[in-house]
């Protein structure tokens, strides 16, 4: 019994050491937009099209500055180098569509893509589904998914497409890698399951 009592904890011992969590950079620059200097031109490390930029109207609690989104529309974009196949998407966003009687059609788009610099409802991560959630004036709202490379280096492209004078704001972006398990952790995780079926044996 008490062999197997030791066989037994050694495999829990090996399996918390395989399942132990390993801390991820963030890809994006900037992606709290804390470098700014200049409001209304493209945030440093970003690229913009139309009526986007960086401003300190609506940034998220603790930050100075924002990504924004004017009317009629404007995309906020970067090229990320990427080497690994899955990552973790992060970001917050909030609108000031509630100050408006009249809210047209708003819509925010997120894309990961390998040359598009902009985004639409076709090809977006979400489904369209973010200006819908935002209906709380300057209340933001944090967004995740799992997205995938397709080639090594990557487009994350936001876009804003609002009606009747209203913006969206962007905050807190951020996209980490997805470790995989290394070969020789999976044949540790192996050995420890063999372990735990032979104490479990032993018992009976």
């Amino acid at each position: 019994m008490r062999k197997a009592m030791s066989a037994a904890a050694v495999a829990l011992a090996t399996v918390g050491y395989w399942s132990a969590p390993v801390l991820a950079a963030n890809i994006v620059a900037n992606g709290n937009f804390a470098t700014e200097t200049n409001s209304g031109s493209p945030p440093d490390s970003w690229g913009a099209s139309g009526n986007a930029g960086a401003d300190t109207t609506l940034p998220n609690a603790g930050d100075t500055w924002d990504g924004f989104f004017g009317d009629p529309s404007g995309s906020l974009y970067q090229l990320l180098a990427t080497p690994g196949v899955t990552y973790m998407l992060s970001f917050s966003v909030a609108s000031d569509f509630a100050a408006y009687s009249d809210q047209g059609s708003p819509g925010f788009f997120v894309c990961f893509d390998p040359t598009a610099q902009s985004c639409g409802a076709g090809t977006d991560l979400f489904g369209g589904a973010i200006a819908g959630d935002l209906s709380t004036y300057g209340q933001y709202q944090t967004f995740t998914d799992t997205i995938t490379a397709t080639a090594s280096n990557m487009y994350l492209s936001f876009t804003g497409q609002n009606g009747n004078g209203g913006n969206f704001y962007l905050d807190d972006v951020s996209v980490t890698p997805v470790p995989a398990p290394e070969p020789s952790d999976l044949l540790v995780l192996a050995t420890a399951l063999g372990l735990l079926s032979l104490a479990r044996i032993r018992r009976a």
